[in-house]
């Protein structure tokens, strides 16, 4: 019979996942609209970059836009400082879901849990 420790880690690591996975979709989502509109409002600065960053590396293309203040809009700022908390938030949700993985290998091999 599997240990409890192994079920709720592994439901831990399942839901980080998951909730990683639709930050992920509530990012891109967010990340092409901005690019839409950067590709609308500022045709120049978008049409400047490699045609690899604007088709498919959009995310890239924008933080090198933000980083290196190509556009002085305010509305393309607080867009893209929008976006952050996503990518901050999808990290922490992977390294649980990684961590609680670790527990259960740790756990199978040295602490006697059974699967």
């Amino acid at each position: 019979m599997t240990s409890p420790e192994i079920k709720i880690l592994v439901l831990i690591a399942l839901a980080a996942c998951v909730y990683a996975f639709v930050l992920e979709a509530r990012r891109g989502r967010r990340t092409e609209r901005l690019a839409k509109w950067v590709e609308a409002a500022c045709p120049q600065e978008w049409d400047a970059l490699h045609w690899t960053a604007r088709k498919f590396n959009r995310g890239g293309a924008l933080a090198h836009l933000y980083r290196r203040n190509l556009i002085a809009d305010p509305h393309f700022a607080s867009e893209y400082e929008a976006v952050k908390p996503f990518q901050r938030r999808q990290v922490i949700g992977f390294l649980i879901g990684a961590g609680a993985i670790a527990l259960v290998i740790i756990g199978s091999r040295y602490w006697g849990w059974e699967w």
